[in-house]
């Protein structure tokens, strides 16, 4: 998730590892929050990768600095993890799709598309199996229904929130 705001930053731009993690923050730190301990390795997977490239310079005062740019493969590999499949954990997957929800502006028409159904899928497998589960709920006895009424109303409330959801993604495509 890391790298793919990386690329993204870089897709507007050359900026220096500082700058990157401070539009990490002003722009996604309501679905992630990023430290250099977590931008400085994906940054150097990525370049090492040949994803993105520094320009490496001595600063006035004697400190290292660089520069961080996209390169055409850095391109084709965002375009590639904004359109893959998300079936990782429902955390990480809520907030890997808030972050593509948000950089959808970034792709062309046809790639938008094709995250955003991938997207849809995932809602609705999610909501699928979240039914069930609330439906295997339902169906207990009386006594057990009792017992599990904050998990009966918990997922009426969440199998509600991805429908809704999903109505709204259906309007985006």
């Amino acid at each position: 998730m890391t790298e793919l705001l990386i690329l993204a930053i870089l897709l507007n731009g050359e900026y220096t590892i500082y700058k990157i993690k401070q539009k990490i923050e002003n722009n996604f730190s309501v679905f992630l929050s990023a430290s250099f301990g977590s931008i400085h390795p994906a940054m150097k997977k990525l370049e090492k990768n040949g994803y993105i490239s520094a320009k490496r310079k001595m600063s006035s005062g004697g400190q290292k600095s660089s520069t961080y740019s996209i390169t055409i493969e850095g391109k084709e590999h965002f375009k590639k993890l904004m359109t893959s499949e998300i079936n990782e954990s429902p955390t990480y997957s809520n907030q890997l799709i808030n972050i593509k929800m948000m950089l959808l502006d970034l792709l062309d028409e046809n790639l938008r598309k094709n995250t955003i159904n991938l997207i849809k899928k995932y809602y609705e497998i999610h909501l699928l199996t979240a039914r069930e589960l609330l439906e295997t709920l339902k169906a207990s006895s009386a006594k057990e229904k009792e017992r599990n009424f904050f998990q009966i109303t918990h997922l009426k409330n969440y199998t509600d929130n991805i429908s809704r959801e999903l109505n709204r993604i259906q309007g985006l495509s």
